[in-house]
Parts: structure tokens; C-alpha cells; sequence
């Protein structure tokens, strides 16, 4: 909001306040559509649709920095809104779900605990390198985010593959076709069953 001219702590503060309710009500919206929409469409639409936003954001941000014009500081805070909302549909409610439905069952601990790393290395570089950017190149560092989108983009629209309405056995055979172990995902899955089975039993005789 700096780079757009919004120094007020006050403004600042309120327009902070409304994108988290913005996003949160995204977020639950899309969570409760998930198995209507699907999880492929989903990242596909929000990944495109963050590219798009902020390449726009970055362009508006660069008219800012050039001319000053008023528009173009009003058109990167409604950016911000259409961005956040293209990254709530997807990337609020479908990470964790979506990892643990693809993960099979004999690296799914291994798989999360990367997830969870790769996840904190971001904040990382959010709270700290982010800031060094954009005081020292402002508006040109966006350039770099434009990037890593255009690649979420490619693998989001090549790769992720359609998870709506299948066992973890169906997708399995996905990802490894006929050589799938869906013998010991099924017996697996029937173990945790029969476990979580037995432990109801006994909180109903407590």
C-alpha cells in the first residue's frame, strides 16, 4: 500500500481488516463447492487468474511509480482483491487435502513433512526478503513473483491431475497405472478403519 502512496496507519489497518474477511469468506465459500467444482479446475482458474491480477497489479504499480495518476494506485487496490480472491479458491482450502489424497499411503508422513517445510520457507522469504526487494527496487521486484506464477501456471494446467469423487485406490492407479500397490493401500485403509472402529467402541462403553 506504500508503494501506491497509502502511508496512513489507520487506512493501512482497516484495508487490512476487510481482505482477511475478504478472504475469509472466499476460502469457506470454495471449501464447501470443492467436490462440485473439482480440484483441477479450481487451481487451474486461481493460478491463471493470480498471473493475470498481478501482472496487472505490477503494471498499475509501474504507472504509479512513472506518473503519480490516482487511477493507478485505485486500480492496484482493487487488484488486490481479485488476487486474493483467485488465491482463496484454491490455495486456502485445497493444499493439505489435496497432498494427502495424491500421497500414498506409505510416504504420506514424508510428503507432508516437505509440504509443511517448503511451506515455512516461503514465510520465510515473505517476511524477510520481500521487504528488502521492495525497498530497494520497488514495483520491479513484483517482476520476479510474475515468474514463479507463470511456472504455477504450466504445472497447475500439465500436471495436477483430477482427484473429485475417487478412492484413494482409484488414484492411486492414476499416478502408477496397473502397477499401482492398491492391495496394501486397501489393507491400509482397512487397518485405520478397524482401528478407529475399536476405539469408538470403547469411548461408547466409557
Amino acid at each position: 500500500m506504500e508503494t501506491v502512496g497509502i502511508t496512513d496507519p489507520k487506512t493501512k489497518s482497516l484495508i487490512n481488516g476487510i481482505i482477511n474477511i475478504w478472504n475469509f469468506l472466499i476460502a469457506v465459500s470454495t471449501a464447501l463447492l470443492v467436490e462440485r467444482i473439482g480440484r483441477r479446475p479450481l487451481f487451474r482458474i486461481s493460478t491463471i487468474g493470480m498471473f493475470i491480477t498481478f501482472t496487472a497489479w505490477t503494471i498499475a504499480s509501474a504507472l504509479y511509480a512513472e506518473k503519480a495518476a490516482h487511477a493507478a494506485a485505485m486500480a492496484v487496490m482493487v487488484l488486490i482483491f481479485l488476487f486474493q480472491f483467485f488465491y482463496c479458491i484454491a490455495f486456502s482450502p485445497l493444499p493439505v487435502a489435496y497432498s494427502v489424497e495424491i500421497l500414498p499411503y506409505s510416504v504420506r508422513a514424508k510428503g507432508m513433512a516437505t509440504y509443511v517445510l517448503a511451506t515455512k520457507l516461503a514465510v520465510f522469504v515473505n517476511q524477510y526478503v520481500n521487504p528488502i526487494g521492495l525497498a530497494n527496487i520497488r514495483w520491479k521486484y513484483y517482476i520476479v513473483y510474475i515468474v514463479i506464477l507463470a511456472f504455477e501456471c504450466f504445472i497447475a494446467y500439465g500436471w495436477f491431475v483430477e482427484t473429485k469423487g475417487r478412492a484413494l485406490e482409484e488414484i492411486a492407479v492414476i499416478f502408477d497405472g496397473e502397477q499401482a500397490d492398491v492391495v496394501n493401500v486397501a489393507k491400509s485403509e482397512v487397518e485405520i478403519s478397524q482401528v478407529e472402529d475399536l476405539n469408538r467402541g470403547k469411548l461408547e462403553k466409557v
